[in-house]
């Protein structure tokens, strides 16, 4: 009984690790998909500005 009990406890302790770990993983991933998303947002802030100096251009040329 004791014996059961112990294999009971290190396959539940076991369990907890691989959660721990799979929750981790899901963690990197996700910071991951802020730091694009970030840098997406600042791709297109940047487009917009140069897409703005552009017409500006245009309209003093035209």
């Amino acid at each position: 009984m004791q014996e059961e009990r112990k294999l009971i406890f290190l396959e539940w302790q076991q369990k907890e690790v691989n959660e721990w770990e799979h929750l981790k993983a899901k963690l990197e991933v996700l910071e991951e998909l802020e730091k694009m998303i970030e840098n997406e947002a600042k791709n297109s802030e940047f487009l917009r500005e140069e897409a703005e100096k552009l017409e500006e251009i245009k309209e003093k040329e035209g």
